[in-house]
């Protein structure tokens, strides 16, 4: 087994937002007001099984779709809105035709605003296979008094997947990306792409060393032996007095985890603002596949740092499968250096790593080699794929 280099010698990101570092901050919305107003998402659907699988969802199988909804007056009970998938048109909309599908109902049903919430399926069953284009729908198909859904979508342009609204005139394109995740019968997750997936960003408290905890990390593994160059983050509005250490440590959840290489951050030599990135001091550091790690934020003074992470909601840990290393990564906190990092599944801070080497096969013998970095598929010499 063999460390191959990247030809620039630094790195590949490797980081659970990938197309931002600092996620998608801002969030496009739809308000449905009146019977029949709904938005929709598009896209070819990726699942977390990868090609050449198909899945099924269906209410019989407890299938769920998670979205993020924003303000909203959902009292009512003459109010329904609907969440479901539908197929595609020619034109590239919605068919209005729900395959599958949930009624919610005003005054029965909540929903708190900005947390991703997750809806199972109550009617009606669809299989769709990797790659399939689909359109997932929310639609008040009923209004009652003065009732109105927000619903959010990604702050990020769209391009490939992408987004319709129909406010009375019938559905028509916009500009930003999906925010949804479908969960099958199975567990499987669907997605539409790397910026469209459910998830809310967002700000923990600030926190310095005098904090508890005083320590966030992203723990994780990595399915490949690799060799990382240095790290990323996005400490928000960084001012020159807020010092702080980047920490890689091995064995995160042990009783006294090891620290493998530290980068201290001394801000009178340094940038102000909302991004970190610097190579590791004694770098680069082997990491070795399904072995876990952290790269932590820590605090050297009492001034507050904040950053941006990614919020599945409590229980969504699922949710992760549409992130790059799947749900083998989560946040990590702890206090004074001291003991092992509580974790938390259903939050991923936006911290990277560059992946400055790769391994040229990922079992030993020349018998495998990774074919994808998401969702950790690994293919042999014969073309079976493994998760």
């Amino acid at each position: 087994m063999t460390l191959v280099a990247v030809p620039n010698y630094y790195g590949i990101p490797l980081i659970p937002y990938p197309i931002s570092p600092v996620g998608v901050t801002t969030l496009g919305t739809a308000t449905l007001d009146a019977t029949g107003e709904s938005i929709t998402f598009i896209g070819h659907m990726l699942l977390s099984t990868g090609p050449g699988t198909s899945k099924v969802l269906s209410a019989a199988g407890g299938g769920s779709i998670a979205w993020l909804p924003g303000t909203n007056t959902f009292a009512d009970a003459g109010s329904n809105l609907r969440i479901g998938a539908q197929d595609v048109g020619a034109t590239g909309l919605e068919d209005g035709t729900f395959d599958v599908h949930a009624d919610l109902v005003g005054g029965t049903d909540s929903f708190t605003q900005n947390t991703v919430i997750k809806t199972p399926m109550e009617s009606g069953s669809k299989t769709i296979a990797h790659d399939d284009l689909v359109a997932i729908s929310i639609e008040l198909t009923a209004r009652g008094g003065s009732d109105s859904v927000v619903v959010n979508r990604s702050g990020a342009s769209a391009s490939m997947a992408y987004c319709t609204v129909d406010t009375g005139a019938g559905p028509a394109k916009v500009s930003n990306a999906p925010c949804v995740t479908v969960v099958f019968d199975d567990g499987t997750v669907g997605w539409f792409g790397p910026s469209a997936f459910a998830s809310m960003s967002e700000a923990p408290s600030a926190f310095s060393s005098s904090s508890t905890p005083d320590e966030h990390a992203l723990i994780f593994r990595v399915p490949f032996k690799t060799a990382v160059l240095g790290a990323f983050l996005n400490p928000q509005s960084l001012a020159a007095t807020d010092d702080f250490e980047v920490i890689l440590y091995d064995d995160p959840l042990g009783v006294t985890p090891g620290v493998i290489d530290t980068i201290t951050q001394d801000m009178d030599l340094a940038g102000l603002g909302n991004f970190f990135d610097r190579p590791f001091p004694n770098g680069p550091h082997v990491l070795d596949l399904n072995t876990d790690y952290a790269l932590a934020l820590r605090p050297t003074t009492t001034n507050t740092l904040s950053y941006v992470r990614i919020n599945f909601n409590t229980g969504n840990d699922v949710l992760r499968k549409a992130t790059p290393l799947g749900t083998d990564w989560s946040l990590g906190t702890r206090s004074n250096q001291s003991g092992a990092f509580s974790q938390d599944l259903t939050r991923l801070p936006l911290f990277g790593l560059w992946l400055g080497q790769l391994s040229d096969d990922a079992g030993g013998g020349g018998d495998t080699f990774v074919v994808s970095v998401t969702n950790a598929q690994v293919m042999d010499r014969g073309g079976r794929v493994g998760y």
